[in-house]
């Protein structure tokens, strides 16, 4: 449905701008004949459609992930088993340590605690969106309140979690967010096609 809703509108745009013509690859400016138009751009728009799959199954293979967490058991549990899941996996004792490893090297996804012995995790999140707002970041706490959770999702978390956890959740979590990011980028290919070729 949304496919066909696509090359409808592409068609569209053929027939009220002349250079989306041009980007379809299969008409001549001047062309009027609907069939074609849409022809045109149902395999443009398969084209696009591909380039996204392929970039996303790309981005799936594997995350990279940073862990920032003082407490020790929890940190060194999270990082095994998200390793044995595929991802790649750093770890920062505090939050010093997790600006350092963000300034030298780019990260997919950050889960952090809201308590931390240097900083506040939150002031973490605000760092992190000021870099990059393609940075998925997942916050944990054990001191849960509808406060903090609204101040964690303003402060530009994408998601929040209580400890403590089953590990499974924490898998889940990181799903949801990596599929989000995933929707970000295939957005961010459409909209850079569309204004390439107006």
């Amino acid at each position: 449905m949304v496919w066909f809703v696509l090359c409808f509108y592409s068609a569209t745009l053929c027939v009220t701008r002349p250079r989306m013509l041009q980007w379809t690859g299969a008409c001549q400016v001047g062309d009027k004949d609907p069939v074609r138009i849409a022809l045109a751009a149902a395999i443009r728009i398969r084209t696009v459609r591909l380039r996204i799959q392929w970039t996303v199954v790309q981005f799936k293979v594997s995350q990279k992930i940073l862990i920032v967490e003082d407490e020790k058991a929890l940190r060194r549990n999270l990082e095994m088993f998200l390793g044995e899941l595929g991802h790649k996996v750093r770890c920062a004792a505090c939050g010093e340590d997790a600006v350092r490893l963000l300034h030298h090297e780019q990260f997919d996804i950050v889960i952090t605690d809201i308590r931390l012995g240097d900083m506040d995790g939150l002031d973490l999140v605000r760092r992190i969106n000021s870099r990059s707002s393609l940075i998925g970041i997942l916050v944990m706490t054990a001191y849960g309140s509808p406060d903090s959770a609204t101040e964690a999702f303003r402060s530009g978390a994408h998601d929040y979690i209580l400890k403590p956890f089953p590990l499974d959740e924490i898998e889940q979590r990181i799903n949801n967010i990596a599929r989000y990011l995933d929707l970000q980028r295939q957005n961010a290919i459409l909209r850079e096609e569309i204004q390439r070729h107006r």
